[in-house]
């Protein structure tokens, strides 16, 4: 799956006594232009692999640097092909490509 996952460790008090712990996991997907633009802009400069769907039945599967980050869109360096492509971070929010980081393979969208 696409969803990143967190856990989340609360504490909670009234008037200084703790009355209970509660570890709690949490679905976190951005559904927001504004947030996915934030955890791109976090990444930038780092080595990933994306997966665009580029129409009917035409995937390409790349590796690259996030290179740059606009208000619309970001730029990924393609070092294979001495190129560079640009995403919308629409494309992200609608799953139309996806994001791993490289190397460790977990999936930012």
């Amino acid at each position: 799956q696409n969803d990143l996952w967190f856990k989340i460790s609360c504490t909670f008090t009234h008037f200084d006594v703790q009355f209970v712990k509660v570890i709690v996991e949490v679905n976190c997907v951005p559904n927001t232009i504004e947030s996915i633009r934030e955890i791109i802009s976090l990444h930038k400069g780092s080595r990933i692999s994306y997966r665009a769907t580029n129409g009917r039945r035409k995937i390409e599967e790349r590796s690259g640097i996030i290179q740059e980050t606009y208000p619309s869109l970001f730029t990924v360096f393609i070092e294979s092909q001495q190129s560079t492509v640009s995403f919308s971070y629409s494309d992200l929010l609608t799953r139309e490509v996806e994001l791993q980081l490289e190397p460790s393979g977990e999936n930012l969208f």
